[in-house]
């Protein structure tokens, strides 16, 4: 067997959280087809605990495919969030990837986070940023934080004077 009719018949790969998506949203990893409502697989709550593990370890519970991301990318919305994250890079001193990463910034607006328990559960938001998720959740939800909601969050970073102001 040559190499070329080896690499052609070879499948690709697929990542487990691709897999597990695939599944949690009714479409057979494999085929590409949707499972049809009366499987066992669908009945026996399996999607439900896939749904859970992937929220639980803070996994995509959907496929972010290409054009989402463009889409989102080229979108109001994404631009004002960097904005507000260079805002905050800018008053506090640190890189914007630090504060949230791009990637973060697009699953806040792709699951359409409203609250910060719901922003807990997003991949790429983790222990370290989770304080300035308020910052994006205020933009996101057209809601200003309080001169006091900012002060409580900012006096918590070791490097920022509290004699300096956000919205300067």
């Amino acid at each position: 067997m040559n190499k070329n009719t080896n690499k052609h018949t070879k499948k690709e790969k697929m990542k487990p959280e691709i897999f597990l998506q695939a599944l949690n949203n009714g479409v057979n990893p494999s085929t590409g087809e949707v499972i049809d409502e009366n499987k066992t697989l669908k009945e026996s709550g399996v999607f439900m605990i896939i749904g859970d593990y992937l929220k639980n370890n803070r996994l995509d519970t959907q496929i972010l495919s290409d054009d989402a991301r463009k889409k989102i990318q080229s979108g109001d919305l994404f631009y004002r969030l960097r904005g507000v994250r260079m805002n905050l890079s800018n008053k506090i001193g640190w890189k914007p990837y630090t504060i949230l990463g791009n990637e973060a910034l697009l699953r806040l607006i792709f699951y359409k986070v409203k609250t910060l328990q719901e922003a807990k559960n997003i991949k790429h938001i983790g222990p370290k940023n989770i304080k300035f998720v308020p910052f994006f959740l205020a933009e996101i939800n057209n809601e200003p934080l309080s001169s006091e909601e900012i002060h409580e969050i900012l006096k918590e970073l070791p490097d920022f004077s509290s004699s300096q102001s956000y919205s300067d």
